[in-house]
């Protein structure tokens, strides 16, 4: 008995590969800390802004002081969204690849001498305690700019080691309700 063929196989016998036999789908997240703060906290009480914020609307006035935002699922949340746009899109595997946040970018900018108990203190002390790569910037009145071309170039770079072979997807999500307890 030979362990060579002397024939190639049979079409029949041979499989497409299938998602699980792909690597995961790398992917970063970028997100713009400011924007992701203020569409959480508002600075001022008002009927509007509460009917616009999601939290708000959901939780109620004060949810803060009833719920935590579990910065743990965010990453976890993400990479199920692009598993479930990946095959409702079918992007060449048409099976159920694996997604893998491999860096969560936070950018963002506050005053010094901001109150340490403050919510946009503690909310980048958590993503920080979560394992989040916090890019924090002392800011002078009321601009970031510098901070935006910085998340700009990042995202530049990100999508140039894609385009150069990595793997990496850039994705914009809101964040669900079930990144709250």
């Amino acid at each position: 008995m030979s362990l060579m063929r002397d024939s190639p196989p049979s079409p029949s016998s041979v499989r497409p590969p299938s998602a699980s036999d792909l690597p995961p789908l790398k992917c970063m997240l970028f997100i713009d800390g400011t924007w992701l703060y203020y569409s959480l906290y508002h600075r001022q009480s008002s009927a509007k802004q509460a009917a616009s914020n999601a939290c708000e609307s959901t939780f109620g006035p004060g949810w803060t002081h009833t719920h935590k935002v579990r910065w743990d699922r965010l990453p976890g949340i993400i990479a199920d969204a692009i598993k479930g746009q990946e095959n409702k899109q079918q992007w060449g595997t048409g099976g159920d690849r694996q997604v893998e946040v491999v860096r969560a970018n936070v950018y963002t900018g506050y005053k010094q001498g901001t109150d340490p108990q403050s919510n946009r203190v503690k909310m980048f002390e958590g993503m920080r305690a979560n394992k989040f790569d916090v890019h924090l910037e002392a800011t002078n009145g009321h601009s970031e700019k510098c901070i935006d071309i910085q998340l700009a170039v990042e995202v530049g770079i990100g999508l140039g080691a894609e385009a150069t072979g990595g793997d990496e997807a850039t994705t914009l999500c809101n964040i669900p309700q079930s990144l709250t307890t």
